[in-house]
């Protein structure tokens, strides 16, 4: 059976920043937590999270349902899957 401790990477972290898998780990999404710092946007933001195999193939996008406003930060829940 799979290792049921969560990943977590403490931030705050640059968009895009990833967390690559040993070989001896699994992944199996339940859900998927950001918060969002809108404050340097110049406009409405759609907070994306996406998946990509180790081979840098996109399995999945998800986004959530509305927009933040420029100036403002977000804590956006993707899941459960």
């Amino acid at each position: 059976m799979a290792n049921p401790n969560p990943i977590l990477i403490p931030g705050p972290i640059n968009a895009g920043t990833g967390y690559q898998l040993s070989q001896n780990e699994t992944w199996r999404a339940e859900a998927v937590t950001a918060t969002f710092n809108g404050a340097a946007a110049g406009a409405e933001f759609w907070p994306c999270c996406s998946v990509y195999t180790q081979a840098g193939t996109l399995l999945a996008r998800f986004i959530p349902p509305s927009s933040v406003a420029a100036g403002d930060s977000a804590e956006v829940t993707y899941g459960p899957f």
